[in-house]
């Protein structure tokens, strides 16, 4: 792997801004979509016990994000959905994404979560799947552009 670091972005103001630029600028901004689609009413406050945030920083910029919300009560049993995941283009074919994911998983294990889903964009399908992910249908198309899969597994 790249000599990197996986934080959580919660407690620093600079890595805070960081994450979210990352989120908006490898999700959305490749839609011509507005800053504001970045964003979640579930951000604050930003440390909170349901929601786990992650960032990658590499030569001191933040590379790749990712959101895991908890969900120990859900209908179906403890689970976690997958949010707010994306990488650098140019960060991609050197495992970051893989640890970012791992590392998420990790934290969701530990607080008794044995389950992960999300609405996978169409386009990073393929990773999901080499990850151990099963599509298990049609999601939605968010803003009208961006198509989605529902996947999941068992970690």
């Amino acid at each position: 792997l790249p000599s990197m670091l996986i934080l959580s972005p919660t407690a620093n103001d600079d890595l805070w801004r960081g994450y979210l630029a990352c989120r908006y600028r490898t999700l959305y901004q490749p839609f011509s979509l507005p800053e504001s689609c970045g964003h979640s009413d579930a951000d604050t406050p930003r440390d909170r016990p349901d929601i786990l945030h992650a960032a990658v920083v590499s030569d001191q910029q933040v590379v790749a994000c990712g959101r895991m919300d908890l969900q120990p009560n859900h209908a179906k049993g403890p689970r976690a959905q997958l949010r707010y995941f994306g990488l650098d283009e140019s960060q991609r074919g050197r495992g970051i994404a893989q640890a970012l994911l791992k590392h998420l998983e990790d934290r969701a294990r530990e607080r008794g979560i044995g389950h992960v889903w999300m609405e996978a964009r169409v386009a990073a399908a393929g990773f999901y799947a080499r990850s151990g992910y099963i599509d298990v249908g049609e999601g939605p198309t968010k803003w009208g552009v961006i198509p989605h899969r529902i996947m999941e597994r068992t970690i």
